[in-house]
Parts: C-alpha cells; sequence; structure tokens
C-alpha cells in the first residue's frame, strides 16, 4: 500500500507525493497510456511538510512533465499513473488525493486536447490584500490566453493573461501572459472566500499555487 498521491494534475505536469504505507520511499513514478511510455521521473523532490508529518528524512515528492510531442493515442487504451518500490519489482497505481475517480478521466482530457496539451503556470499569491498575482503559457504560443477565478459555489470569472512579465521570456513563451486581478473590483459576494483559478471554464485543471488563497 502507499500514503500519498497526486496533488496536481495540469496541461504540462502531474506532481505530488509518495510514499510506502511501511513508511519506506518509493522509487519511480510513470505515466503510460496503453502501451505508450508518456513520462517517466524519479520520486527525488524533497517535501519538508511531508517529512513532517510522518517523521521521515527521505525524499517523497515527484514531478512527471508532459513531453513535448505525443505518441498515436488509441481510444481503447487509457491512462494510468504508476508508481515502483525500490526493488522496481512492486508497482501501484496511483490517483489524485482528492477525487481519486476523476484521474483517468482528467488525463484523458488533457492528452487528447491540442489546444490544452502543454499549458503551464503559477499562481504566485495574493499581493497587498489587492491582486492575485500570477501567469500562465505554452511553449512558443501565439495565439491569447485567459484563465477562470473559480470558488465553490459562485459562478467562475474570466481573465485575460495581458500583463508583461520580463521573467517569462526564459521559459519560451510570451512576456505578457501574466494576470493581476484586481480584488477590489470583484463582486461583493467574492469577500472572504477560498478561490482557486484553472485553465478551464469548469474548474478541472487548477493553475498550481504553493498555499490556499482566501480573498479580503
Amino acid at each position: 500500500m502507499i500514503s500519498g498521491g497526486v496533488e496536481f494534475i495540469t496541461p504540462s505536469f502531474i506532481s505530488g507525493w509518495l510514499l510506502l504505507s511501511s513508511l519506506k520511499p518509493i522509487k519511480e513514478i510513470k505515466l503510460v497510456y496503453g502501451k505508450h511510455l508518456i513520462s517517466l521521473s524519479q520520486v527525488n523532490i524533497y517535501r519538508n511538510d511531508i517529512c513532517k508529518l510522518f517523521n521521515i528524512s527521505f525524499c517523497t515528492g515527484f514531478k512527471l512533465i508532459f513531453p513535448p510531442q505525443l505518441p498515436p493515442l488509441f481510444s481503447n487504451d487509457y491512462p494510468r499513473i504508476i508508481a515502483y518500490d525500490e526493488s522496481l519489482e512492486s508497482e501501484y497505481d496511483v490517483r489524485l488525493i482528492r477525487d481519486p475517480g476523476s484521474t483517468p478521466r482528467k488525463l484523458e482530457l488533457i492528452l487528447n486536447n491540442e489546444d490544452m496539451y502543454g499549458l503551464d503556470g503559477n499562481v504566485d499569491g495574493i499581493f497587498n490584500q489587492s491582486f492575485i498575482v500570477g501567469w500562465v503559457g505554452k511553449e512558443y504560443l501565439k495565439s491569447d490566453l485567459i484563465i477562470w477565478l473559480q470558488s465553490n459555489g459562485l459562478e467562475p470569472i474570466k481573465f485575460n493573461c495581458n500583463i508583461i512579465r520580463s521573467d517569462l521570456s526564459t521559459i519560451n513563451t510570451r512576456s505578457d501572459f501574466g494576470f493581476k486581478i484586481d480584488i477590489n473590483r470583484l463582486p461583493k459576494c467574492w469577500s472572504n472566500k477560498y478561490i482557486w483559478l484553472s485553465f478551464d471554464r469548469d474548474g478541472f485543471f487548477e493553475i498550481p499555487k504553493t498555499t490556499n488563497l482566501k480573498l479580503p
């Protein structure tokens, strides 16, 4: 048995943390679609929060990065995320920590959507209690991008990503895919709500963040 799982499925990577229930390391993780290997990674990211939680001192974090191009995918196949212990003999199915049953469907939605596949981004946080700041992008993408502000029970709000960020040039995306959302211009019903941002209107694909976000 394993503890942990996938925290984020984004259009460009899968990330999370894993260890055996016996408090021993997981060595390797991969994404396959039928017989095709899509991505392979070592479990080699040190997660201080997980180490404190389980009183351990080894790496538990992983990041599976999607390749620029996919092999041909067939409709009768399905995606799986598989982890291996240090012997590479025992394998374990890995799913989302939240809503594990949705894992195959979310993977299929990304891997079979050319427009969605490869999108990347990050929510930097809430600054001065006034702005939600971050960026999205896709390597060599030329068309404009939009994102969606989400909160449970509220209708999503669409925002264009058109703020210039000079740091984006290092990841081969346009420099004007940043966003800066003015919290003071949001409807009052959003006050004191926990929020997230997503690549899609339905909120299936959250833009990664490092902490929970609550509006003032």
